[in-house]
């Protein structure tokens, strides 16, 4: 599990890094985690509509 999230972590577009460290780190991280529940959300509504 660990080293799928470092994988999708590593996928950020290069354009938002040009924020400031301070920046990117509250709101992107957040925006990120946002994003990896939403993806896990889905993934899960999949499987048991799949189901």
């Amino acid at each position: 599990m660990s080293s799928r999230t470092r994988s999708f972590h590593f996928r950020m577009p290069k354009e938002k890094r040009k924020q400031s460290k301070d920046e990117e780190n509250d709101s992107s991280s957040r925006k990120r985690r946002k994003a990896y529940l939403n993806k896990l959300f889905k993934c899960y509504c999949f499987m048991l509509s799949g189901c």
